[in-house]
């Protein structure tokens, strides 16, 4: 068995537990307006068809199982994969694909330089879709609403459903439990204005107003502009001493930090589904978000509510914060929605739904 994937693609199959065979690697490539970019993807593509044809000899070993991974939902992953399925006939494509981005200006206004690199990354999107509909033998995804978009959009291959999960090594609940809850409530993720950190913010500015030493604690990074809007939103609502930023935690600090929240709040605009939330369900951390149709699948676990609405999402905050009897209601649940999802048992679940659909 040869599988044909990148560094990550590599690492992520090798954490599933799938070892055995011979993986040759097609160097990984950032970002979509890469110098030189297509001619890098071709001759990439041009070494490993030439690698996997001096590897297998494929015409003389047709019983040789080869197989494409791409490890994620961007251009740069999916043009490889895409060119080296189409001349190698005898290999399964497994496409990862996680989340579909809304057409640019849905949501935001933004300077002509970010609308420009909005409309890069939904061209981009949509050119992906396309190609996936039109060469993968099967999609890897984790919710069944992309499965759906996929089915509509006339794909006709298998599907691989995992939701993400948690490291147990860093989740020891015993070890990291606290009483003490020095913040109200945490944003983890990139500070972008389509993860809804802006939104956050002025939704915490409405719950100052009731919870006058309200704390919130944002964790994470961004560009500088993102940087430069955070704080004018801070200075502009009188949120000095309501607000903490922690820039790039090690994934131990982030921990140790999620654990002395009462709330997580991530109003992300576009997602899959996000391992934060998981890692806040599984330390019992109520998750208050815009709802999702990705996010169909974990309804019952999440408080969810209409995209773009501030009021509701500090009402939603406030409620959770001020009443300890039904956060530790959303406590259990959410404990009870993330049990199982640590990665060894996710990754006997891929492993078997490999085998299921014959990739394997």
């Amino acid at each position: 068995m040869i599988f044909i994937t990148n560094e990550l693609g590599k690492r992520a199959l090798n954490e599933a537990g799938i070892n055995k065979g011979h993986f040759m690697l097609v160097p990984t490539i950032r970002g979509f307006l890469y110098k030189n970019y297509w001619i890098k993807q071709i001759l990439q593509c041009l070494q490993a068809y030439k690698a996997y044809k001096a590897k297998t000899g494929a015409s003389e070993q047709p019983h040789t199982k080869c197989i494409i991974f791409s490890h994620s939902d961007r251009l740069a992953d999916v043009a490889w994969a895409y060119a080296l399925k189409r001349k190698l006939k005898g290999c399964y494509w497994v496409a990862s694909f996680f989340h579909v981005v809304p057409p640019p200006l849905l949501y935001f206004r933004h300077p002509p330089t970010l609308v420009i690199n909005d409309i890069i990354r939904w061209l981009e999107n949509q050119l992906v879709i396309k190609i996936i509909n039109q060469g993968a033998d099967a999609i890897f995804t984790e919710s069944t609403y992309i499965k759906s978009y996929f089915i509509n959009e006339g794909y006709k291959g298998k599907f691989v459903i995992l939701q993400g999960g948690y490291e147990k090594d860093l989740f020891n609940r015993q070890a990291l439990e606290t009483k003490e809850k020095k913040y109200d409530a945490c944003f983890i993720g990139r500070f972008f204005e389509y993860k809804g950190i802006y939104d956050l913010l002025k939704a915490w500015m409405l719950v100052k107003k009731d919870i006058t030493n309200a704390k919130l604690l944002l964790i994470g990074d961004g560009p500088n502009y993102a940087l430069k809007r955070i704080w004018e939103l801070v200075l502009e609502s009188d949120l000095l001493n309501n607000v903490v930023i922690v820039r790039n935690p090690t994934d131990a600090q982030k921990i140790k930090l999620l654990t002395q929240c009462k709330v997580l709040g991530f109003p992300s605009y576009a997602e899959g589904i996000p391992l934060v939330f998981y890692e806040a369900m599984y330390l019992g951390i109520p998750v208050v978000t815009y709802f999702l149709p990705s996010y169909a699948d974990i309804k019952p676990c999440i408080i969810g509510v209409k995209i773009g609405h501030i009021k509701e999402l500090a009402k939603a905050l406030e409620v959770l914060i001020k009443n300890d009897e039904l956060r530790t209601l959303m406590s259990r649940r959410a404990e009870l929605c993330a049990s199982g999802h640590d990665w060894d048992n996710l990754f006997l679940s891929f492993i078997n739904q490999l085998d299921s659909i014959g990739i394997i």
